[in-house]
C-alpha cells in the first residue's frame, strides 16, 4: 500500500511492455523501414483518436471513483459502454477518411487492427481505474504484464516467421483483449454486478457538463502532442515520420514513467480524495510534489538532449542519425510533459475543468499554426519545435496558475534547482568541446551527485486511505 510499491509494480508493468514493444518495433525498423514508418504512423492515429476515444473519461472517472461522491457501479457500466460506442462510432469513421483520403488497403488495414487494440486498451483502462482508486495497483500491474507478454509472444512469432506488418498489428489486439477480460473481472471480485445490469443511461444527466467539459481538454491535449505526425505524413515520406518517430518513442519511453504513472496512476487518486477530505494539506502536498518532479525532470531532459541521441543511434542504428536533432529539442519537451501533466490532475483534482479547457485552446491553435511553418521546411526536427514550442505555452498558464494559487516555487525551491542543473551544465560546458559524450556523462554525474545530496525523491500518498474498506476486503 506504499507509494513506492504502487508505482513500483505499474513501472515494471509498463516498463516491460515498453520494452517489448521497443524490441518488437526496433526489430522492424532494422528489417522494414517502411514498415517501421507504417507502424508508427499507424499508433500516431490511434494515438489521437483514443484521446478521442477516451475524451478524458479516464480522468473523470478516477477523480470520482476516488471522491466516492456518486455511485460506483452505474458509473463504471456508463464510461465503459460509452467508450465502446465512442470506438464503435470512429472506426467507421476512419474507414470512410481513408477511402476519401486514398490510402492504401495495406495502410487502411494497419491503422485499423492497431486502432482496435488501442481501444480494448481503452476500455481496460475503464476498469483499472476502480483499481487505482482502491489503491491496488499491484493487482493492475499482474494483469498486464501477463497480457503483454502474450501478445508480444505472438508478435516475435511473426517477425520470426515473416508473417508481415498485418499480422504483427495483431499482437495488440490479442494482448489488449485479454487485458480487457481480466479488467473487468473487478466488476464481480466487487459485487457491482447488479448495479452494472440494472443501469440504463450512458451518461448521468447531471454530470454531462463536467463530463464534456473533461473530454475537451483531453481531445485537446492529445491533439496538439501527436498532431506532428499527421504534418510529417503529409508533407514528407515515411522516413522523415520514422525519425521523428524514433526521437519521440525513445523521449516518450522515459516520460511515460512520471506522467503516466507517478503523476496520473498514483498522485492523482491521492490529489482527488485530499481535495475533499482534508484540503487544507493539498497546497503543501503540491508544493513539494512539483519542485521535485521539476528537479528530477532537469535530469531527464540533460539525458535526452546530450547521451540520449547517442543512445538512439546505437540502438536503432546509424540509418537513424537524423533523429538526434529531435531528440535534443524533445528533452525539454519532456521536463514540461512533467510539470504540465501534474498541473493539469491538480486542477481536475479541484474540479477547474473548465479553466484547463480555455487554457488547452492556446497550444492546440498554436500546433496548427507553427505546424504549417515549421514541418514542411524542416522535418523531423520542425516537429519536435512544434511540441516543444506548445508545450512552453501550456508551462506559462499552467505554472503561472499554480504559482499564484499555491506557490510551488518559493527562493529555498529555486536554490535547490539551481544547486542541481548548475554544476550539470558548468561541467558540461568545460568539457564539451573536448569529447561531447565524455561530458554528457560527466554532467549527469555532477547532477546526480548534487541532487542525492540535496534529498531525495520522498512523495507521501496523503490521507483517506481508509475509505472503502470494503470494497478493499472484496478486492
Amino acid at each position: 500500500g506504499t507509494f513506492m510499491t504502487r508505482v513500483l509494480s505499474l513501472s515494471v508493468s509498463k516498463g516491460l511492455q515498453d520494452l517489448l514493444l521497443a524490441l518488437i518495433l526496433l526489430w522492424l525498423a532494422r528489417t522494414d523501414q517502411p514498415g517501421y514508418g507504417l507502424f508508427v504512423f499507424g499508433i500516431g492515429v490511434a494515438s489521437v483518436v483514443r484521446g478521442g476515444v477516451a475524451l478524458g473519461l479516464d480522468q473523470y472517472a478516477l477523480r470520482e471513483f476516488s471522491q466516492a461522491e456518486q455511485p460506483r457501479g452505474p458509473l463504471l457500466n456508463q464510461m465503459a459502454r460509452l467508450k465502446s460506442a465512442l470506438g464503435f462510432i470512429i472506426l467507421c469513421g476512419l474507414v470512410l477518411f481513408a477511402f476519401f483520403k486514398g490510402w492504401s488497403s495495406r495502410q487502411t488495414v494497419v491503422v485499423m487492427i492497431i486502432l482496435t487494440g488501442q481501444i480494448m486498451e481503452g476500455v481496460a483502462d475503464t476498469f483499472f481505474n476502480l483499481y487505482r482508486a482502491e489503491g491496488r495497483q499491484v493487482r493492475e500491474g499482474l494483469y498486464r504484464t501477463g497480457t503483454n507478454l502474450i501478445g508480444v509472444a505472438y508478435g516475435t512469432i511473426c517477425l520470426l516467421t515473416g508473417l508481415g506488418i498485418v499480422a504483427l498489428a495483431f499482437f495488440l489486439i490479442i494482448s489488449n483483449g485479454l487485458k480487457l477480460v481480466l479488467a473487468a473481472t473487478g466488476v464481480v471480485r466487487l459485487g457491482l454486478a447488479s448495479e452494472w445490469f440494472r443501469t440504463r443511461s450512458l451518461l448521468p444527466a447531471a454530470q454531462v457538463p463536467a463530463v464534456l467539459t473533461v473530454a475537451g481538454v483531453s481531445g485537446l491535449g492529445s491533439f496538439y502532442n501527436y498532431i506532428q505526425v499527421f504534418f510529417l505524413k503529409q508533407f514528407h515520406d515515411l522516413k522523415t515520420v520514422a525519425f521523428y518517430g524514433a526521437a519521440a518513442d525513445f523521449s516518450g519511453f522515459i516520460a511515460g514513467f512520471v506522467t503516466l504513472i507517478t503523476i496520473g496512476a498514483v498522485l492523482f487518486p491521492a490529489l482527488a480524495t485530499t481535495a475533499v477530505r482534508n484540503p487544507e494539506e493539498l497546497p503543501g502536498r503540491v508544493h513539494a510534489y512539483f519542485w521535485q518532479l521539476l528537479t528530477h525532470g532537469t535530469g531527464v531532459a540533460f539525458f535526452l538532449a546530450t547521451l540520449g541521441g547517442w543512445i538512439l543511434v546505437m540502438v536503432y542504428g546509424p540509418k537513424y542519425g537524423a533523429s538526434v536533432a529531435p531528440l535534443r529539442i524533445l528533452g525539454p519537451a519532456t521536463l514540461l510533459s512533467f510539470l504540465n501533466n501534474f498541473g493539469v490532475y491538480v486542477l481536475l483534482a479541484l474540479r477547474q475543468e473548465k479553466r484547463l479547457f480555455l487554457y488547452h485552446l492556446f497550444p492546440a491553435s498554436l500546433s496548427l499554426v507553427l505546424g504549417m511553418v515549421l514541418i514542411p521546411y524542416w522535418g523531423a526536427t520542425g516537429a519536435a519545435l512544434n511540441l516543444l514550442a506548445c508545450r512552453i505555452a501550456m508551462a506559462v498558464l499552467i505554472i503561472g496558475w499554480l504559482q499564484r494559487n499555491m506557490r510551488v516555487l518559493s527562493r529555498p525551491e529555486i536554490r535547490r534547482i539551481l544547486k542541481a542543473f548548475l554544476p550539470m551544465a558548468v561541467v558540461f560546458l568545460l568539457l564539451v568541446g573536448i569529447q561531447p559524450l565524455v561530458a554528457g556523462v560527466a554532467g549527469l554525474a555532477a547532477y546526480v551527485i548534487v541532487t542525492w545530496q540535496v534529498g531525495g525523491f520522498e512523495l507521501r500518498l496523503g490521507s483517506g486511505e481508509g475509505s472503502h474498506e470494503k470494497s478493499r476486503k472484496a478486492f
